[in-house]
């Protein structure tokens, strides 16, 4: 809308070199849900630093995709990267959970990587290719947790 706040980034950690980290103190925000694309770079970097700076983060799993990936000559499939990924956040960083966790979720405000949520490019692999309802509900609770 158009009173809402925008913060332009340019690495996958969203706090590196903008405005986030003044923007989200400003609000007196202290706890995250985090979506987005992609799970093993903005999703995990923002994740991490946001923890790192003492805010309470919680990752809606089903609402973030990735890719498959190569290491050491070996493709990656998406869904192991995803999950992989998602394991780590959750040892440390984060709640992780489903779109469907209501509760848990509506005690938390938003952030996205991508400003709105990101959406799975036809021509690539990604885990949410097939769970596009999982994105619509997040987008649906974002947009009623700003109005509330």
């Amino acid at each position: 809308g158009p009173n809402e706040t925008v913060v332009v980034k340019h690495f996958p950690n969203s706090f590196r070199e903008s405005r986030l980290l003044e923007e989200l103190k400003k609000a007196g925000i202290e706890r995250l849900a985090v979506c987005g694309a992609m799970s093993h770079m903005c999703i995990d970097a923002t994740t991490r630093a946001a923890a790192d700076l003492g805010f309470d983060c919680v990752v809606a799993h089903d609402a973030c995709a990735t890719t498959n990936v190569e290491f050491d000559g070996r493709e990656v499939p998406a869904a192991e990267v995803h999950a992989a990924f998602m394991s780590a956040l959750g040892f440390a960083y984060a709640k992780v959970v489903p779109t469907t966790d209501a509760p848990l979720l509506s005690i938390f405000r938003t952030i996205t990587n991508t400003v709105a949520v990101a959406w799975p490019s036809p021509s690539t692999d990604w885990t949410l290719q097939q769970n596009t309802n999982s994105v619509r509900s997040v987008t649906e609770w974002i947009g009623t947790s700003r109005s509330s």
